[in-house]
């Protein structure tokens, strides 16, 4: 008898695992579903096919993360919260749970998360999730040594997190190591052939190096993949900005404000081609347009600037520099650029000549 117990628990505990196994497998099965539908540019079908994912396989944090995105590019800010709060108020001890409720909980602050992060990460030292969480927070405040120590730990506990291996590529990027960055590109698209980020920060390398026909197809990839990143056609159409070829620029950033109206950073782009070939009101007009969308942003605020300067309005320049103040004191960007302004401000044509050279050259970019 006990022999035969002892078999039955055997045999129940492989057809336990058998089912977890072919459940797991299912969820990864409609997660690539949902993203081919994300590709083909069918968003509501790819968002249920992600829910019916995260019901076949609850603990696998990458198909969360495609829902919560899912959720965020619709405006359901709060729905995210609210749904994974939920889950981690229910899995309090499961620390992916942790990360993917901090990862929407936009009402805590950077020190309120790591307090978070650091109590999952006591209780569970493992969890590569926690540790990629940490780096992230890191990242955004420049801690990047910090933020490096934990994307290694993060990879150390867990090979299932290319995610982590696009933060670490981007750090070696920084600080020109690029042959370190590109193997950790590389080993990100090699884990997950459907990663448009890995195929976008791929490019960038390759327009580092020179090499622009690569650097296109592989924006372009990613841009396949992700029609709604601006990222990806912004980058697109800077090959063609960085070679001067404003007009095709133009073309391509018209045709994705066609198919996309809502996005301002196209329209930001616009400017900044109009800019470069002088024609200043055509770019007020982008910025206008762009700023019915965005309301007050960095970029647009630098582009007034940079128009005011550039049509020798002092006084209109002063105001720019005013609202930019107004609205955001803690921009070193926009510190920068006053600083440089108020040196050349009452100096003669050359000096004027060399500050719309520096505007060009560091303020202008897509």
């Amino acid at each position: 008898m006990k022999n035969a117990s002892f078999v039955f628990i055997i045999l129940l505990t492989l057809y336990i695992c058998g089912c977890v196994e072919n459940h797991k497998a299912k969820a990864r099965e409609l997660w690539q579903e949902g993203r081919v539908a994300l590709a083909e540019d069918d968003f509501n079908r790819a968002a249920g096919l992600f829910m019916r994912a995260v019901d076949y396989d609850p603990s696998n944090v990458r198909v969360h993360m495609s829902l919560q995105d899912e959720m965020l590019r619709k405006h359901q800010e709060q729905l995210a919260k609210q749904t994974y709060y939920q889950l981690y108020s229910k899995n309090r001890n499961k620390t992916w749970a942790v990360f993917l409720y901090l990862r929407v909980a936009d009402d805590l602050d950077s020190s309120e998360k790591r307090k978070i992060f650091e109590k999952a990460k006591a209780k569970d030292p493992l969890c590569g999730w926690i540790y990629y969480g940490l780096a992230c927070l890191e990242f955004k405040e420049n801690n990047f040594d910090k933020a490096r120590t934990n994307l290694e730990k993060a990879l150390i506990s867990s090979n299932e997190i290319p995610e982590a291996y696009i933060e670490l590529g981007r750090i070696y990027g920084n600080e020109k190591q690029i042959a370190k960055a590109e193997a950790c590109f590389k080993t990100a698209l090699d884990m997950d052939p459907f990663f448009d980020e890995a195929y976008f920060y791929s490019g960038n390398i390759e327009l580092i190096k020179g090499n622009f026909e690569e650097a296109e197809e592989l924006y372009k990839k990613a841009y396949s993949l992700d029609k709604r990143d601006a990222k990806y056609g912004n980058a697109i159409a800077k090959i063609a900005f960085l070679q001067k070829k404003y007009d095709e620029a133009e073309r391509i950033l018209s045709r994705l404000v066609e198919e996309d109206p809502s996005d301002s950073r196209y329209l930001i782009s616009l400017a900044r081609v109009a800019f470069m070939t002088k024609n200043f009101d055509r770019a007020e007009d982008f910025l206008a347009k762009a700023f019915e969308l965005q309301r007050y942003i960095d970029e647009i605020q630098i582009l007034k600037i940079a128009l005011a300067i550039s049509r020798d309005d002092r006084q209109r320049a002063y105001a720019e520099f005013y609202i930019a103040e107004k609205f955001n004191p803690k921009s070193e960007k926009l510190k920068k650029l006053k600083e440089i302004y108020e040196k050349t401000d009452e100096g003669g044509q050359n000096e004027k000549s060399q500050l719309r050279n520096i505007i060009m050259k560091e303020y202008l970019k897509i």
